[in-house]
């Protein structure tokens, strides 16, 4: 006899209709997120006709979802490399953009804007291996590239003062290696700036007798127990051996805590002058000694 239960009377049970109506809700979600992130997601063919465009990649480039889908990536996300560089062109350009993964890209939105993106994308093929469509996903961070910029260009604009200064600049750490010297820098003590930066100050510039005198106080200022001077008087020793007496101008850089990180000292070499000095007071006390 048939069974009675209730799968053999509805063969396509209640079970196959919740299992529909799961997947249909699944779907349903996926493309709602797929919709509303905040990330590029792109579909296109392998002759890149773009077969799906998120709300946010129609926003970013400016296009109504209905103008985008179907139009080809070449010209409306990716720059048009121009007629006459012919389709073969046109086809590696598809293919290398096929490729990026976690690479930043300019591009130029429907009314001008530039906008940067940076890429991860996925070929998808079928099971014979034959390329299907590509999966481009992208993060725009315009703004975030635009106040990168602007950083670099302050911290190049700084490095360009720190260069040219007319005076020698040098910045210390705790331990009394040398984080950065300048050019003036770099000349008066006769090393260039690859065997200077990494060095210990105290151990190669600052002459013996003075060392750890000089060693010891740069260790105090650190630990906040005694305040950097901001001048003071001290020799340096080149890489002849030399002494030359700097003329220094101090401060002090701290962290958000409050603790010091560094030092920054600039000098005038002053060694010279000291030495007219000297002379003309040698001078003045025989005049006066004649007179």
């Amino acid at each position: 006899m048939p069974s009675e239960n209730s799968s053999d009377r509805n063969p396509s049970g209640d079970g196959a209709v919740s299992r529909a109506e799961t997947l249909a809700e699944s779907e349903r979600r996926y493309r709602e997120l797929v919709q509303h992130t905040s990330v590029v997601i792109i579909r296109f063919a392998p002759a890149g006709v773009i077969l799906f465009a998120n709300d946010f990649a129609c926003e970013c480039f400016g296009y109504e979802p209905a103008e985008l889908t179907r139009r080809n990536i070449v010209g409306t996300v990716l720059a048009d490399s121009g007629s006459g560089a012919g389709e073969e062109a046109r086809r590696r350009l598809i293919h290398e953009f096929a490729q990026f993964t976690d690479r930043e890209m300019p591009h130029t939105c429907r009314d001008g804007r530039i906008i940067w993106i940076r890429w991860n994308n996925r070929a998808i093929r079928t099971p014979s291996g034959d390329l299907q469509e590509v999966l481009a996903v992208g993060t725009e961070f315009t703004e975030r590239k635009r106040a990168r910029e602007a950083l670099r260009r302050e911290r190049d604009l700084a490095q360009s003062y720190f260069q040219i200064a007319g005076v020698v600049l040098v910045v210390l750490d705790r331990n009394g290696a040398i984080w950065m010297i300048n050019k003036k820098g770099c000349n008066l003590l006769g090393w260039s700036e690859e065997e200077i930066v990494g060095r210990n100050w105290f151990d190669h510039f600052v002459p013996e007798r003075i060392r750890e005198q000089t060693r010891e106080y740069a260790r105090q200022v650190f630990d906040g127990r005694v305040e950097f001077p901001a001048y003071h008087e001290n020799p340096v020793l080149t890489r002849s051996g030399e002494e030359r007496l700097i003329a220094w101008h101090n401060t002090v850089l701290r962290s958000d805590s409050g603790s010091v990180i560094s030092t920054l000292s600039s000098g005038e070499d002053i060694t010279e002058r000291r030495k007219t000095e000297e002379s003309l007071r040698t001078y003045a006390a025989r005049e006066h000694e004649f007179r």
